[in-house]
């Protein structure tokens, strides 16, 4: 086993767990999180997955056999370590500055019908493109990423392909100095990701419907990428303040 390995599999404890919001015993579980190449192991409260979070960490594999329970869940170890700042603390803490990391936390949410995290996570990842040092839009990769792990119909889609549409506006100098897309890139992009084309043409072509080219989709009202209706009073979820 090399030296990396060795050390990824040594428990991890971060120190927002010591300061948690939540009232907790001291039995902990050994959570190994991912697959064998990147495989990482997590110490967690047993309450947490048992009494305050069972949605979010049900599907962990309990093993109360061996002296100390152990556990195993098959997501990406970053994702994992914001969901536990998000349990422990009702907020996402150093998560939030990784944009990669807030689309995996998106795909979880998602496929486990998180609703609240849902806009929470969708708030910040179009926060995170309107306010980052220079005002960008998703690479490819986040594309790819967006596409692969989202639903028909998922808020995120709707971003990405609000997006897909700015980026390809070059007569708008406020999209054309935020893209480095080329002519090729955008081409590769509708014939390799699956669904992008179509959500595309939805929103351009529908009927009824002028579509604003101008229009910036960081600069939207919140609601639109949450998962109610359009005429439905937001839940406003929000993520603790402290």
């Amino acid at each position: 086993m090399s030296s990396k390995t060795q050390a990824s599999l040594c428990p991890s404890f971060f120190n927002f767990q010591k300061t948690s919001i939540l009232k907790l015993n001291n039995q902990m579980v050994a959570v190994s999180v991912g697959t064998d190449e990147e495989k990482k192991v997590f110490l967690i409260h047993k309450e947490l997955i048992t009494r305050y979070y069972p949605q979010i960490f049900g599907s962990i594999k309990m093993d109360e056999t061996a002296a100390q329970p152990k556990g195993v869940f098959e997501e990406d170890p970053e994702a994992f370590v914001g969901l536990l700042e998000w349990a422990y603390h009702g907020k996402l803490l150093s998560s939030a500055n990784s944009i990669d990391t807030l689309w995996k936390l998106y795909a979880f949410a998602e496929k486990n019908v998180l609703i609240h995290l849902h806009d929470i996570l969708m708030n910040r990842i179009v926060s995170y493109y309107k306010n980052s040092n220079s005002p960008s839009f998703p690479t490819l990769e986040q594309f790819q990423f967006g596409y692969r792990n989202t639903r028909k119909n998922s808020r995120a889609r709707l971003f990405l392909a609000k997006c897909y549409i700015s980026i390809s506006n070059v007569h708008n100098p406020n999209f054309r100095n935020r893209s480095t897309y080329s002519n090729e890139e955008l081409a590769y992009m509708v014939i390799s990701i699956d669904g992008l084309m179509l959500d595309v043409l939805n929103l351009t072509r529908r009927r009824g419907w002028i579509y604003n080219l101008d229009w910036d989709p960081c600069q939207s009202n919140p609601c639109l990428y949450h998962h109610h209706a359009p005429d439905a009073d937001c839940p406003q979820y929000r993520e603790r303040s402290s």
